[in-house]
C-alpha cells in the first residue's frame, strides 16, 4: 500500500476504514494486536503478585522495566541480540 501525505485532515480516505459489523474487522484487529505484540512485547510477566509493601512492588516493576530495556538494547544491537 502506498504512503500518501495528507494536506489536511479532511483529505483522508474513508475507504481505509472498516465499519462496525464488517466480517473483516475481527481478523484486522487480531493482525494489529499480533504486529504490536511482535514489535513491542509485553514488559511484565503474566500473573498476580503479592507484595509485603508498595516499595517491594515498585522494586519488582522497576526490575521488569530494566530487563525490558536491556532486551530492547540487545535486539537493536548490530548483532540483533545474537552472540
Amino acid at each position: 500500500m502506498p504512503i500518501r501525505k495528507l494536506a489536511k485532515l479532511p483529505d483522508h480516505d474513508d475507504s481505509l476504514w472498516i465499519e462496525a459489523g464488517d466480517p473483516r474487522l475481527i481478523p484486522t484487529i487480531v493482525a494489529v494486536w499480533e504486529r504490536s505484540r511482535r514489535l513491542s512485547p509485553p514488559h511484565f510477566p503474566c500473573g498476580v503478585y503479592k507484595h509485603a509493601s508498595i516499595e517491594e512492588a515498585n522494586r519488582l516493576t522497576e526490575r521488569w522495566e530494566r530487563e525490558a530495556i536491556e532486551r530492547a538494547r540487545q535486539a537493536s544491537s548490530p548483532s540483533g541480540g545474537r552472540p
